[in-house]
């Protein structure tokens, strides 16, 4: 992703940015964090932004790393947590080749940290946050449901055809242009105009097995149809889009 863009966020985050915490109207984050802490343990987030999920791992946690590659945003997070000592700030890269300024921890986050379109890029994320689980640790993660992607598109044609249009005007107004095809079978569509990589179930399971996690846990983290289009007809109803949300342990 580009790192330009992300320093151009700081200040206006919560206005540019999706906001996984504060869509997730059934506080399934908040409930997984406080069920999967233990007394002494150390969290780290991945990717933290401005410092929006910093207070609810500091209440549960002893020692905490947040770490994000902008320094604007890791700013901002800090003014947020400025009386929680136990918080520690790293400017980190986590596709680069840097060593981890911390070490391996008992809870990671990753809320679309994993989301940039580039490959080798997501690789190297991968690698670097499943190499800062402990042992006996778990990783809680979140992204984009490629799933719910093609599900929103059929729910935008059966709009259409309920407005009116035919078969052939539904699908043009429905589906992207064929020059894109390529990009959306890797699961790479845009959100708010940034290529965004979305993820299947099987595509999770396979890369954590991948990197030595066997125990899986899937849920769907539902959003209102509103984070999809503007003003929605009360007819389009559950089910809704949705992130998954995988809570994964070795």
């Amino acid at each position: 992703m580009d790192r330009a863009y992300w320093e151009k966020t700081a200040g206006n985050y919560a206005a540019d940015i999706f906001s996984v915490l504060g869509n997730d109207s059934r506080t399934r984050i908040a409930e997984l964090i406080s069920h999967l802490a233990a007394p002494q343990q150390v969290a780290a987030d991945f990717g933290c932004g401005p410092g929006q999920i910093i207070s609810l791992l500091s209440e549960h946690f002893s020692e905490i790393h947040a770490c994000d590659w902008s320094p604007a945003l890791l700013q901002e997070a800090a003014k947020k947590s400025a009386e929680n000592s136990h918080v520690s700030f790293h400017e980190f890269d986590l596709s680069g080749e840097a060593p981890p300024p911390f070490a391996p921890v008992d809870l990671g986050l990753c809320i679309n940290a994993l989301i940039g379109p580039d490959v080798e890029e997501r690789q190297r994320i991968w690698h670097t946050v499943t190499d800062l689980i402990a042992a006996s640790g778990k990783l809680l993660l979140v992204v984009p449901s490629h799933e719910s992607a093609l599900f929103t598109s059929y729910r935008r044609l059966d709009w259409n055809l309920r407005a009116g249009l035919d078969g052939k005007d539904a699908e043009t107004q429905s589906y992207e242009s064929d020059e894109n095809a390529s990009a959306r079978e890797q699961g790479v569509r845009p959100i708010d105009g940034v290529p965004t990589k979305h993820f299947l179930k099987e595509e999770l399971e396979v890369q954590f097995r991948d990197l030595g996690f066997e125990n899986l846990e899937f849920e769907k983290l539902p959003y209102p149809w509103t984070t999809e289009f503007d003003d929605p007809p009360e007819w389009m109803a559950e089910p809704n889009p949705w992130h998954w949300l995988v809570v994964a342990s070795r």
